[in-house]
């Protein structure tokens, strides 16, 4: 992506969908792998610290916009993300396979080193089973499809991070638009926005151990709903000089980020073992579609119909925010099934 041309966003475009191959993989992957080392009593706190991190990137990135961008261009920036991408490659060899899988398969011994590598213990002093190694059996991603209630619920649960991606793929170009800033004052303001996140994401991974994530779920759909329905409202109104859109923007983010900590765990615990990935990784990735609808919605309206060069308006903004406000209240509404 650093090599994009000036205005040439079909290449930049082709290249990002690359990136979210990648992204899309890890998240299944990860999220899969941290619930079979945890103990039960642990996977909502843990699951959820794991994709906590995520507004820290955004945070790290929102600040490089602020300050390198005068520096180093848009194109360097790309460059510099390289360096946690390149990090990613020394910790792959590292972290040794899931015990689970292993125990499935039968390799008993490597499971042994596995289990032992975490809590650093001696392998000897992990005990498993010591029954037969079982007959193994290949697991095609296509049987998930025999339960469709859990299908259905997992794409539902993953539409909750729709709106919320929608929405912060449109916020900077919004507070340039509202507010009145540079687009590096917009960057900079950001900041913010991802640490309000990054909060609620700590918050809700523990309480979703706390409460259920069912509970959680609703509560971060419904709030994460009204918060953006009512920044789309009142985006003229200022309180004592300062934005109420911006306000509601940064809090609506600690609810709308925090569905992060909890669709990773729930998406992989409503699976069988043999099926967690393959469940997830489906519930995942159809969910993504709403990826697609929630910013290019978006941009229709926002953009006044015309999505490859929008051109925002303020009188758009207000419906613009209920796309992904309906979005978000989706997957609230599909946890909700989950309880019913």
């Amino acid at each position: 992506m650093a090599l994009t041309r000036d205005r040439d966003w079909v290449f930049l475009t082709i290249f990002r969908v690359f990136v979210s191959f990648g992204v899309s993989w890890l998240f299944a992957v990860n999220t899969t792998l941290v619930q079979e080392y945890v103990p039960a009593s642990k996977r909502g706190w843990l699951g959820g610290l794991v994709m906590s991190c995520h507004p820290l990137g955004l945070t790290l990135g929102a600040i490089l916009g602020r300050y390198l961008t005068p520096y180093i261009g848009w194109r360097g920036l790309f460059l510099v993300g390289l360096l946690p991408a390149a990090l990613t490659l020394r910790i792959r060899p590292w972290v040794p396979e899931s015990p689970c899988w292993l125990i499935r398969r039968g390799r008993f011994e490597e499971a042994r080193q596995s289990l032992a590598w975490t809590p650093r213990v001696d392998p000897k002093e992990i005990e498993l089973p010591t029954v037969p190694a079982p007959e193994v059996q290949k697991t095609n991603w296509r049987e998930v499809f025999n339960h469709p209630r859990s299908v259905v619920l997992s794409i539902l649960i993953n539409l909750s991070q729709t709106g919320g991606n929608g929405l912060l793929l449109w916020a900077t170009t919004l507070f340039v638009l509202i507010l009145s800033v540079s687009p590096a004052q917009a960057a900079g303001l950001m900041i913010w926005v991802s640490l309000c996140g990054f909060c609620g994401r700590i918050a809700f991974s523990y309480l979703s151990d706390k409460l259920g994530r069912p509970p959680c779920g609703m509560i971060i759909g419904f709030f994460g709903a009204l918060l953006m329905a009512l920044a789309g409202y009142l985006h003229s109104v200022y309180v004592g000089g300062v934005s109420l859109f911006y306000l509601l923007i940064v809090t609506q983010r600690f609810f709308g980020d925090a569905s992060h900590a909890i669709i990773g765990s729930y998406s992989a615990e409503i699976w069988l073992e043999r099926l967690r990935a393959s469940g997830m990784g489906v519930g995942y990735g159809i969910g993504n579609i709403g990826k697609i609808i929630g910013p290019l919605g978006s941009a229709v309206i926002v953009g006044t119909s015309n999505f490859v060069k929008p051109e925002a308006t303020l009188g758009a903004i207000a419906p613009a925010l209920l796309l992904p406000r309906f979005l978000v209240r989706a997957g609230g509404s599909g946890v909700l099934a989950a309880r019913l």
